[in-house]
């Protein structure tokens, strides 16, 4: 019984030591992204409400809804990114920083490098959405326009 238990335990653990290949890993991520912040858009929604001065303090069903088109549009390539950015990150530090005893500082660089990738997409990411959900603009089709008119593309990173 206890060889039995053992060869499972073994299959589990050669299962869980597979690895993702580099486009799997960016679809991971990006699904992720994508879900997580969909999944807790309506607390997003709530939280720019109640900071934004001026705000009709409506919470009828619609209201949660505000801002969730350019959340769901840049979300998954913010996530891929971020992947990109830290598994290239990943590969290049072992030369800069060689050492076993530097692995955790790679990975904290690393991890910032991918947010740092990711913060292209995810800025103009959240002031599209944010400027909707506080009734700046009534939605994308409006807001991404205006912004660009008045301010360019840098007035998606204000």
């Amino acid at each position: 019984m206890l060889k039995d238990g053992l060869t499972v335990a073994k299959a589990a653990a050669s299962k869980a030591a597979v690895s993702l290949n580099f486009q799997e890993k960016m679809i991971a991520g990006a699904t992720a992204r994508g879900v997580s912040q969909t999944i807790l858009h309506p607390i997003d929604v709530a939280r720019t409400r109640l900071q934004a001065k001026g705000v009709k303090k409506d919470w009828s069903p619609k209201v949660f809804l505000k801002g969730v088109l350019p959340q769901i549009i840049l979300a998954v390539p913010a996530g891929a990114l971020q992947f990109v950015g830290f598994e290239f990150c990943k590969e290049q530090l072992p030369n800069i920083l060689p050492g076993a005893g530097l692995a955790d500082v790679r990975s904290l660089i690393s991890g910032a490098g991918g947010a740092l990738a990711a913060s292209v997409i995810r800025v103009p990411q959240e002031v599209l959405k944010q400027r909707i959900q506080a009734d700046m603009y009534p939605n994308l089709a409006v807001a991404l326009p205006s912004i660009l008119k008045k301010d360019g593309p840098a007035g998606l990173y204000k």
